[in-house]
């Protein structure tokens, strides 16, 4: 059993760029889903926001947000020290691959021996649409205009921001 779970109406998501968004994110879903060992994808705002996803099995979209800010933090961090497209976490029964696609980021949670050769020639294939995409990229700038907005001290906890201080990250 698959999940898809689109982004709901909101006060920033809503009308054409609300359809447009699930359109997109469901496009997107369909070609990473093949990589054998695919088994979680969400892609979220600059901030961290899950605003759609794909999973076997069920999906907890509080716990995405949570992992989803961490990320967008890490993004935000390493853009203010010049930058990086891919992010990529092992763990004993996980691998978390995170990829920069312009005004938001996808993550995908992998089994371990999955070919991460294949799944970043899928990947440069199946977000080249979604980063190409002017509108859709507006629409995410107009929710969440930079990542560095989640280097506040109200988005991350106390031993982060005194991290962030020491780094001089913050905003």
């Amino acid at each position: 059993m698959t999940t898809l779970v689109k982004q709901e109406l909101s006060s920033s998501w809503s009308g054409f760029r609300l359809i447009h968004l699930n359109e997109q994110c469901a496009a997107l879903f369909a070609e990473i889903e093949k990589v054998a060992g695919v088994q979680t994808i969400f892609v979220c705002d600059n901030h961290g926001k899950v605003v759609g996803a794909w999973s076997v099995g069920a999906f907890d979209r509080g716990l995405y947000n949570i992992i989803g800010t961490s990320l967008a933090q890490t993004f935000a961090a390493l853009q203010a020290r010049g930058g990086c497209k891919d992010l990529e976490y092992r763990f004993e029964q996980k691998i978390l691959f995170a990829r920069d696609m312009g005004n938001a980021f996808v993550v995908i949670l992998l089994t371990p021996g999955t070919s991460l050769s294949l799944l970043r020639i899928t990947l440069n294939v199946a977000a080249a649409t979604f980063e190409a995409d002017v509108d859709l990229q507006n629409s995410f700038k107009q929710v969440a205009a930079t990542r560095a907005g989640s280097l506040t001290q109200n988005s991350m906890n106390v031993l982060m921001w005194q991290l962030a201080q020491k780094a001089n990250l913050k905003t």
